[in-house]
Parts: structure tokens; C-alpha cells; sequence
């Protein structure tokens, strides 16, 4: 089992910091849930040592990259104000950053556990889960303004389903996302929703591990 880390958010002092703790075993790996930059003082130093590594750290795409990954094929004028850092990058170093995310995973599966940057559709079973996930990587890879802008019914599944790979929070009564309520998940949010994570009952024999929702603390379930 790697060592599971959550949204680093370009924190680079503070994430090497939990590396160096004496508990955690470098060569055991590492899990990286995604958003590791944007908000954060050094995304540049956290994305260089996460590519420099990436033979023993595996990274599976979080909102923060995916929000960049659109800017970049976008080559928008006006960029995020969170998204200086990439632009004052050269082209080339761009480039890298951006194949290296093309090739990186939205889910991790094991025997006995399972990381998302976000969450999934609770409806979805464990070869729902993986055929939606490799079909939208793929289609990042190969046709990303096809997931990014497409107006085509596929399209638009594609980036449905990735909406719930990296943004769900809470559901509906139904088991629709709602994409707008933040709040912490101690109690039921307004209108009966709750946790997407408690109506995932295919996954009841794994361990979920994910990240996204800071409200949410550091919990177990």
C-alpha cells in the first residue's frame, strides 16, 4: 500500500515536510490524489519533483489540473490568476507538463482499496467505475478538445462523468450530484442531501481514498 497524500495545492515546503517524517517510508511509494498546484507559493518546485519522481510516485488528475490542461489547449489571453506560474513557464516546459497529466490516471484500483480525486457516481459499480475512467483518459489524451469543448451527446457524457471523478461532493435523494453546495459533511446538507460516498454501496470491501473536499477533514469510512 503507498503512502496517500490529498491535494497539495503547490505547498511544496509543507508536502516535502510529510515526506520527511520518520514515518513514511519513501520506498513503499506514493499516491498523489490530485490538485497538486494552483492556490499554493511554489507549483513550479511541486510539479519539477513530482515529474522528477514519478517512477515512484504515481498521480492521479485532480479539478487543478484538469483546469489547466483546458487553459493550456485553450492558449487563453487572459489566463487565471491561479495559473500564472504555468504561463511564465517556457513553451517547452509547458509542453511536458502538460503530456505528463494527459498520461496520468483519474482513478487508482487495488484489491482491497481505491483512490479518486474526488468521487464517483455512487450508482456506478467497480467495472462502471473503470470503463468510465479509462474511457474519458483516453479521450483526454487522444481528443482533449473533444472532452473540453465537443457539444456532441458523448461529449458531453465524457465530461459528465468526469465532473464526478474530480468535482462531486454531496447527492440528491435521487442519487444526482448537486455541483453547488461546499459544506462540511458532519451533518445532512440542506434539502436531504448527502455524502456521494455514503449511497457507494458496491465499495463497502474496499478502502476509498480521497481528497477535493476540504471542508472534510481527515476521515475514515
Amino acid at each position: 500500500m503507498p503512502w496517500v497524500i490529498g491535494d497539495i495545492q503547490g505547498c511544496f515546503h509543507e508536502f516535502q515536510g510529510v515526506l520527511s517524517h520518520p514515518s513514511v517510508d519513501f520506498e513503499e511509494g506514493i499516491l498523489l490524489l490530485g490538485d497538486t498546484v494552483n492556490r499554493g507559493p511554489d507549483s513550479i518546485r511541486t510539479v519539477r519533483w513530482i515529474m522528477t519522481n514519478r517512477e515512484r510516485v504515481r498521480m492521479i488528475l485532480g479539478n487543478h489540473e484538469l483546469g489547466l490542461l483546458r487553459a493550456y489547449h485553450s492558449q487563453s489571453s487572459s489566463p487565471h490568476p491561479d495559473h500564472q506560474w504555468f504561463w511564465s513557464l517556457e513553451q517547452i516546459e509547458r509542453d511536458r507538463i502538460a503530456e505528463f497529466w494527459h498520461r496520468s490516471p483519474l482513478i487508482a484500483i487495488e484489491d482491497d482499496w481505491l483512490a479518486v480525486h474526488a468521487g464517483f457516481n455512487p450508482k456506478w459499480d467497480e467495472s462502471e467505475l473503470r470503463e468510465r475512467a479509462e474511457r474519458v483518459h483516453q479521450a483526454l489524451h487522444s481528443s482533449p478538445d473533444t472532452v473540453f469543448w465537443g457539444d456532441d451527446l458523448q461529449s458531453q457524457s465524457l465530461r459528465e462523468d468526469l465532473q464526478w471523478l474530480t468535482r462531486v461532493r454531496w447527492v440528491q435523494e435521487n442519487g444526482e450530484a448537486n455541483w453547488t453546495y461546499k459544506g462540511p459533511p458532519e451533518n445532512s446538507g440542506p434539502g436531504g442531501l448527502q455524502p456521494w460516498y455514503t449511497r457507494a454501496e458496491h465499495f463497502q470491501s474496499k478502502a476509498v481514498y480521497f481528497g477535493h473536499w476540504a471542508a472534510h477533514r481527515a476521515k475514515q469510512w
